[in-house]
């Protein structure tokens, strides 16, 4: 399974983390579940595990699109 983890320097930052297939069809999604107001998105606990070979896209907003990440952390 894979984990996409959000993180950053600064605490009340909200992201909200999007996984898509190759044809743009999100298949999962996650706001809070990391450190936080940061996002965990695990493909098991979605249950979207194991994904089949491709690719696959991540899209990573402010969660309300009302504050600027001045900088944030990606790890897969």
């Amino acid at each position: 399974h894979y984990t996409f983890l959000t993180n950053g320097t600064e605490n009340g930052r909200d992201t909200h983390i999007y996984l898509y297939n190759s044809g743009g069809t999100l298949l999962a999604d996650d706001d809070d579940s990391g450190d936080d107001l940061y996002s965990n998105l695990s493909t098991r606990l979605k249950g979207i595990s194991p994904l089949s070979p491709g690719r696959y896209y991540l899209k990573v907003n402010e969660h309300n699109n009302d504050q600027l990440i001045d900088q944030y952390y990606l790890q897969v």
